[in-house]
């Protein structure tokens, strides 16, 4: 890992109860800190949407973020965290898994950091981005 780890994630569920339930999605937030040995610089910053009960949520960590994006008319959302120190994406799955009633999904790890720094200035970093698939159902 160079400059950040991404696990970027999009499901659909059996049931959209948790695609509506901000405490739910907020409490979802404080077990990946945790978990993950995370820093939490701020409150969860959330919306609601209007009509479909929709949430998008962000939660600023000192490593960078966890944000979620949901959609309960649709059964999906999308969901990601970045932090420029390493964690264990296999437990960050497993918190997925107990959180939400998962039907599909599709997730990957990127790992962020195309351009390296040195003494002299910007140096290219070869020309494919590494992407390591975690699953998909």
């Amino acid at each position: 890992m160079q400059y950040g780890k991404h696990y970027i994630l999009e499901c659909t569920v059996e049931q959209n109860d948790m695609l509506t339930n901000l405490e739910g999605i907020k409490a979802f937030f404080v077990s990946i800190v945790k978990t993950l040995h995370m820093t939490p610089v701020s409150e969860c910053v959330s919306h609601v949407f209007p009509g479909s009960n929709g949430i998008t949520a962000f939660q600023v960590i000192a490593e960078s973020h966890i944000s979620i994006h949901t959609w309960p008319e649709y059964n999906y959302f999308s969901f990601d965290v970045f932090s420029c120190k390493d964690f264990d994406d296999g437990a960050l799955d497993a918190l997925v898994h107990q959180n939400f009633p998962i039907a599909k999904k599709v997730s990957q790890v990127i790992h962020r950091g195309t351009l390296m720094m040195n003494e002299t200035g910007l140096l290219e970093a070869p020309t494919t981005t590494p992407t390591t698939p975690i699953s998909s159902l």
